[in-house]
């Protein structure tokens, strides 16, 4: 199972355990997302992969229109 992201963060990650060793760092600023990877205070390659997971709000609520009333059938004029 995935786990969320931190509430107050919005943002989270999962690494695969080849790379558990790094520290990842997650920053979301002026509409950017920049996420750095290093291991013993160096930049680090990830060898398989990271997974981020967003925290989204939830969708308004929307309501189903109430069915119509059947429309009336409208007569043709034969030619």
């Amino acid at each position: 199972m995935v786990p969320f992201p931190p509430i107050d963060d919005g943002w989270g990650y999962t690494v695969n355990q080849v790379d558990s060793r790094a520290d990842v760092d997650i920053q979301f600023t002026d509409g950017v997302l920049v996420v750095t990877a290093t291991k013993d205070d160096k930049p680090y390659d990830l060898k398989h992969m990271i997974t981020l997971h967003i925290l989204v709000p939830d969708s308004p609520v929307f309501e189903m229109p109430q069915e119509a009333p059947p429309a009336q059938e409208l007569a043709i004029p034969e030619a």
